[in-house]
């Protein structure tokens, strides 16, 4: 019979960073749809109580992003400086790391070889969580370039918007294209998260290691 053993992988700041992302999220998909998909959206007109709905869709989506910027960049301080766990190493394409993907990879297609028990995260999902944050950040870009676009540059908040994100503008050849390429982020994001979870219970399902229990409470089952 094997043994198993409990080891504490996930630290309080990563599953409240964690968390905070995942609702942050669930919160920018309903305002942002919405924002996206509705008359008042377009046009100014309609009853008041449209347009006052509206304001209020706005503000909340701007909070919700605000945390969700906040969160990300707290989680990539963890990523380089983290005392408990700093993967950073893991995410150099060093010939050690790429053989390590290539043998999870292989194992997860039903290719050929054994799981490999890795003590915090496998290459697969060092790999896919670098993915999320490069996502994160360009719609977070795409995000304040529409956020600034209407402001006049009279005060230093205007100013310091279009400073940092009118590049952003000329870049993609128009508003337009930044508002598409915000939805083409938007939605490559929500398809992470599809595939992120499915891939976690999964695996919780599969190897019984207690990877969800891990995100609640910090600690994993370890089979020796």
């Amino acid at each position: 019979m094997q043994d198993t053993n409990i080891k504490y992988v996930w630290t309080g700041t990563v599953r409240i960073v964690h968390w905070t992302v995942f609702l942050s999220v669930l919160v920018l998909l309903v305002t942002g749809n919405y924002i996206a998909h509705t008359p008042s959206a377009i046009s100014p007109g309609g009853e008041p109580v449209d347009t006052f709905f509206m304001a209020q869709m706005r503000f909340i989506h701007f909070v919700a992003a605000i945390v969700f910027d906040i969160a990300i960049f707290v989680s990539i301080y963890l990523i380089f400086f983290s005392t408990f766990h700093a993967p950073w190493k893991d995410l150099l394409p060093t010939p050690t790391n790429l053989k390590k993907f290539w043998v999870q990879l292989k194992y997860y297609w039903r290719i050929k070889g054994e799981r490999i028990e890795y003590e915090y995260e496998d290459p697969i999902d060092i790999i896919s969580f670098l993915s999320f944050h490069v996502l994160a950040l360009l719609l977070m870009a795409t995000g304040f370039a529409l956020y600034a676009a209407p402001y006049v540059t009279d005060w230093w908040w205007p100013k310091f918007l279009h400073l940092t994100t009118d590049w952003i503008v000329v870049l993609l050849g128009g508003l337009q294209n930044v508002r598409t390429a915000h939805h083409i982020m938007w939605w490559l994001i929500v398809v992470w998260v599809i595939v992120h979870v499915y891939f976690q219970v999964w695996k919780t399902v599969k190897f019984k290691t207690g990877n969800l229990d891990a995100i609640v409470g910090g600690y994993r089952y370890k089979r020796n």
